[in-house]
């Protein structure tokens, strides 16, 4: 209270001390940033990227594309396709996924349903020699297969696996001197294939002579 308050003016509340409304809140900087990455987590839902990014959570699945329905000219209904780490999934591994994705937290009211199958694959079995001008400077086994499974990954449906375009990325490593390709020549991918490594495809690091 005040004493001798001035005309109008009973007494001042600290209100955060004495809140008006019970029960009710400031927001404080964490809680609005929260908010804030919730409402965007929450908008970015049901985009291309959202679905490829949680069909790549499976540990299982080593690549996703998206299908819209306008792609796929079908009302309500979105494809996956996706690429095995292993090998193509198995029909209780895609089960799995469909059922993550047609759940109602992920699919509310049953908006869009979702189809998900393996993707065609051309497999391609070539060994690639990689020559180097002293055995130090050759990389490790894992450098050499991370550059290949890196191309395969940034091939899109229908894209052709093309040496050169394997070669130049080898030839970009220090002190790399050649690339040999056997059997040498471009692979032909169809229409909604896609080109992935095969078993037998090797990647070998050698001195140059």
């Amino acid at each position: 209270m005040i004493e001798n308050p001035p005309d109008g003016i009973d007494y001042v509340s600290n209100i955060e001390i004495n809140p008006i409304q019970q029960g009710q809140y400031r927001e404080t900087r964490t809680s609005v940033r929260a908010r804030l990455r919730n409402a965007e987590g929450v908008s970015s839902k049901w985009t291309p990227t959202w679905y490829v990014g949680e069909a790549e959570t499976f540990a299982f699945v080593k690549r996703a594309i998206f299908k819209s329905s306008k792609n796929l000219k079908m009302d309500g209904e979105v494809k996956i396709l996706v690429q095995g780490t292993v090998a193509s999934l198995t029909d209780s591994q895609l089960t799995q996924i469909i059922n993550y994705f047609n759940s109602e937290e992920n699919d509310p009211g049953g908006v869009a349903h979702v189809l998900v199958e393996n993707i065609s694959e051309t497999i391609i079995n070539k060994t690639v020699t990689v020559k180097f001008s002293s055995s130090d400077t050759i990389p490790s086994q894992v450098v050499l297969d991370q550059i290949k499974d890196e191309y395969f990954l940034s091939l899109e449906e229908g894209q052709d696996f093309v040496d050169a375009q394997l070669k130049a990325l080898y030839q970009a490593l220090p002190n790399c001197i050649d690339v040999e390709f056997n059997p040498l020549g471009n692979i032909d991918v169809p229409a909604g294939s896609l080109a992935n490594a095969g078993p037998a495809f090797q990647v070998i690091g050698v001195v140059y002579v």
